[in-house]
């Protein structure tokens, strides 16, 4: 198997979705971060949250954004990845 082949599909296919994401969601996205710059400047928190394998990005992007993202000599954003209180998740989801 030819492996180099594959892994160019793959990444053509990938950067095929993102395009198309873009194209399809790139208001909602642009309406998105304006909110989430305005709640920032405004003192708030950046709150995130998902389900399974989204749970994990909710996390992780909350991470990038506390943890510094590629820049790390600007000062953290708050935020919050609320999937992340398993002791809560836990109470809530047995007592309801």
């Amino acid at each position: 198997m030819d492996h180099k082949t594959e892994i160019e599909r793959q990444l053509k296919q990938s950067s095929s979705v993102f395009l198309d994401m873009v194209s399809r969601c790139g208001e909602s996205m642009d309406k998105a971060a304006n909110m989430m710059i305005k709640a920032v400047r405004n003192g708030n928190k950046i709150l995130w949250c998902g389900n399974g394998g989204s749970a994990a990005q909710a996390q992780h992007l909350s991470t990038e954004l506390v943890g510094g993202l590629r820049d790390h000599d600007r000062p953290a954003i708050p935020s919050i990845s609320l999937t992340t209180d398993s002791s809560f998740l836990t109470a809530w989801s047995n007592d309801t």
